[in-house]
């Protein structure tokens, strides 16, 4: 039997994978939280970000987003209903 070695994942030297780096990265502080988005959408113009959109629909995050999207669409709808009616 023969032991075959795997090279490993991640190679960077603090965490994730040494291709990261070459991502845009869109960087926020919220309070003591500092948030990275290593993705190129918040650079992305409207247009562009929609088009992405269009083209990943089938990636399974796309498919929960908009998902999410449409169920907090759907709630405020319900709501001003609720406060029209009571009113």
């Amino acid at each position: 039997m023969q032991v075959v070695q795997l090279p490993r994942a991640h190679t960077h030297r603090a965490k994730g994978d040494e291709q990261m780096e070459n991502r845009p990265c869109y960087i926020m502080q919220e309070g003591n939280t500092t948030i990275k988005i290593r993705s190129a959408l918040p650079f992305m113009s409207p247009a562009e970000r929609a088009q992405w959109f269009q083209d990943n629909d089938s990636l399974i995050e796309v498919q929960m987003m908009k998902s999410a999207w449409a169920n907090a669409l759907w709630v405020i709808e319900r709501q001003k209903q609720k406060s029209e009616s009571t009113a």
